[in-house]
């Protein structure tokens, strides 16, 4: 019990990747700063003169003047963020304003931006600047002590917060009015119209193509892509986490994103969810899950995977058939030769 207590500590507390951090807050801050670009004419959707239903008293809405003002200051704490100049209280600055948009009008659905939002405020509290920073380059320059290495606890919670994402958004979608297509019949030609392809989808009299038309009009066809959408989400739910399936489900995780930003012109959350791939990819967690995975049973001297490798023991704790017969094949030989069956060569 105390061995898979260290070793669950180690997943959490061990440490992390700092550079994979880093990727993750230079995408976090691209992202938010695309959406910040986005909403710069989104000023009349707050305003006063718009019935909104504040979701506290203290959350008025704000004029034009007021609206463009704040996501200047969003736009300029996302910029602190992407250089590591200061970038957790950039981040933090960037939540806060637009956790406070969200708080004006409960009826403006912003579910990218307050996934954003959630993600914001875990960098914040990460040590996101101690790599590939402004902050990390003037520590170096002036000759300053290094900090001491921080725990993946951070990067942890991230990744969670990213499995959870893709795990409701599976769960929401088992439904029969996505399943079956209608949900996509009716989404799909209004976000054709404003994605990066639509110049590509258009005929001459402005409308779609008739290909195009005929695709979304066919039942069977968006079916076939709402059922493809749901798996490639669940298999980014099984596979991220897991070292054999992790490439796999980058890969099919790049071509998902990728393709509702062709589609439909969703950018934001796609680069919110691919730029924290970077941080599946930490040794640790790996070795974490192998000392969790053999328990008790193995040596607490040999702690790591190379140890594993030395040893000839499978990686992970996975053990496969053919490592099974190889062990069993060497067992028979063994006892052979205690027997005296086999004769040595003379």
């Amino acid at each position: 019990m105390a061995h898979l207590a260290a070793a669950w500590r180690r997943w959490l507390v061990g440490p992390g990747n700092l550079r994979a951090l880093a990727a993750f807050r230079i995408g976090w801050a691209a992202a938010m700063l695309v959406a910040a670009a986005d909403d710069w004419g989104r000023a009349a959707l707050y305003s006063p003169e718009r019935y909104h239903a504040p979701m506290t008293r203290w959350a008025a809405p704000v004029d034009a003047a007021r609206y463009h003002t704040l996501m200047g200051l969003a736009a300029i704490g996302c910029a602190m963020t992407f250089v590591g100049l200061l970038p957790r209280l950039g981040a933090a600055a960037v939540c806060a304003i637009n956790g406070y948009l969200l708080l004006t009008d409960a009826l403006l659905f912003r579910n990218h931006i307050y996934l954003g939002c959630l993600l914001g405020l875990l960098l914040a509290a990460s040590p996101c600047g101690r790599a590939l920073s402004i902050d990390a380059l003037v520590r170096k320059v002036v000759g300053w002590p290094p900090l001491a290495a921080p725990g993946r606890a951070s990067s942890q919670v991230i990744k969670a917060q990213v499995l959870i994402v893709y795990f409701w958004s599976v769960v929401n979608k088992l439904r029969p009015s996505f399943l079956d297509g209608w949900t996509l019949q009716q989404e799909v030609p209004h976000a054709l119209a404003e994605s990066p392809i639509a110049w590509l989808l258009r005929a001459g009299d402005g409308g779609l193509r008739p290909i195009v038309v005929a695709a979304i009009e066919s039942d069977r066809g968006m079916a076939m892509c709402s059922w493809a959408v749901v798996i490639v989400e669940a298999f980014l739910f099984w596979g991220l986490p897991r070292r054999r399936w992790r490439p796999y489900a980058v890969v099919a995780g790049l071509a998902l994103h990728g393709a509702i930003f062709a589609l439909m012109g969703v950018f934001t959350f796609g680069l919110l969810m691919v730029s924290s791939y970077p941080l599946f990819f930490d040794r640790g967690d790996d070795d974490a899950r192998g000392l969790t995975a053999k328990g008790a049973g193995r040596r607490p001297d040999t702690p790591s995977l190379q140890d594993d490798r030395e040893r000839g023991d499978p990686p992970l704790g996975r053990v496969s058939a053919l490592w099974v017969l190889r062990r069993l094949r060497r067992a028979r030989r063994f006892s052979a030769h205690a027997r005296g069956v086999v004769r040595r060569p003379s």
